[in-house]
């Protein structure tokens, strides 16, 4: 009941126990049995929480840690990226219609199988997960068109758009890259400033509308079409804030006689692309040079092993590829070091029970030898 009170309050107490038990074991030439006697104790102290199928729940846990089912998903979701690609075509869709569907429920196969084996593995770990429960959206919105039924227009309308949402899967690689994953969490940490910006820019394309919708929106001598209510006016500036064809419109304003609109248009490009859109990019970036991203870039490469997927555009060359690779090196010898301490540890506490087993041993020896030897001579005496 002590060892088994060990077991509960530290999770040191399965070691000590099996050391303890172990050195016994030597004593008694039994190496095999060291593991089995700390299993037995762990299982005693969880009672009914062990696993009934724990055989078939390492084989599972086994596959699901290895390097090359993750490098499996991988393919997969790169070759379904592709025939997606390959379905845009009408004519190679048209004569190879089926095989696309076989492949499209191979692929979906795959992805209920990960999907499957990893949530039975640990269940709650995998919904704790914001990319997992991402993952597991995207399965379930894949899984709608293989199981609704609908003959209309508009049914089939609706089937359209979901399928279209199939290319959401090539987002399950950011699941499996952890450079990908700390970008993504960089981004969403500077969205709180970049809405302020973007609030600031809609206030200020929502006066712009405004006096564009009564300068230029007259049905009559004005420009209808881009002026002529506050949603075709927005539509407007937001061609003039990104810079994409204001010359034409410009042009529109100009054939009807409304030079005067030229400095409306240089102003608010002035104010709304040379500051605003460039104040959105430098909000980004101060962002980053604060701490944030570079935070993240930290845990990243402390966290990174040898093991891992990563995206660079030259490794041979990259700084930052070799800094990452030697850090890893250094933790993996402070691993061995720490490691090998343990070892020595371990084999001390060994040698010590061992020994304090063998002269308890050779005392018992010693009384019995004395026992056979009083018994000897009071025989002895008797025959006398």
């Amino acid at each position: 009941m002590e060892q088994n009170a060990e077991v509960k309050e530290s999770g040191s107490g399965y070691f000590r126990l099996i050391i303890q038990q172990g050195a016994s074991q030597i004593a008694l030439r039994r190496f095999s049995d060291w593991d089995a006697v700390g299993r037995a104790a762990a299982a005693a102290a969880a009672g009914s929480n062990v696993r009934k199928d724990i055989e078939f729940y390492d084989y599972i846990a086994n596959i699901t840690e290895k390097t090359l089912f993750d490098g499996m998903i991988m393919v997969t979701i790169i070759l379904n990226a592709l025939f997606m690609a390959l379905e845009t075509d009408y004519d190679l869709k048209y004569k190879l219609f089926g095989f696309f569907e076989i492949a499209d429920e191979f692929f979906m196969a795959i992805y209920t199988m990960e999907f499957l084996m990893k949530v039975y593995v640990n269940p709650g770990v995998y919904w704790k997960n914001g990319y997992n429960v991402f993952d597991a959206i995207i399965l379930v919105i894949s899984f709608v068109p293989m199981f609704a039924n609908g003959g209309d227009s508009s049914a089939m309308g609706t089937m359209r758009i979901v399928r279209a949402f199939r290319s959401l899967r090539v987002l399950k690689t950011v699941s499996f890259i952890r450079g990908l994953q700390a970008l993504v969490v960089a981004l969403f940490k500077t969205m709180k400033s970049v809405v302020y910006v973007l609030g600031l820019m809609f206030l200020l394309m929502f006066i712009f509308a405004i006096i564009g919708y009564y300068y230029f929106g007259d049905p009559n001598t004005g420009d209808p079409e881009n002026w002529g209510d506050l949603g075709c006016a927005l539509f407007t500036l937001f061609s003039l804030v990104t810079v994409d064809g204001w010359t034409d419109l410009q042009q529109n304003l100009d054939d009807l006689g409304m030079d005067s609109s030229r400095i409306f248009t240089i102003v608010f490009i002035l104010i709304g692309y040379f500051i605003f859109f460039n104040m959105f990019i430098g909000v980004v970036i101060m962002e980053i040079q604060t701490g944030n991203f570079t935070k993240l870039v930290e845990q990243f490469n402390k966290s990174l092993r040898h093991t891992d997927y990563t995206v660079m555009e030259d490794l041979c060359t990259s700084m930052s590829f070799i800094d990452i690779y030697l850090t890893t090196l250094d933790h993996q010898d402070n691993t061995v070091d720490k490691l090998q301490q343990l070892l020595s540890e371990a084999i001390l506490i060994l040698s010590v029970l061992l020994e304090e087993d063998l002269i308890e041993m050779e005392q018992k020896a010693m009384r019995e030898r004395k026992i056979k030897m009083s018994e000897q001579q009071v025989q002895e005496q008797g025959s006398i």
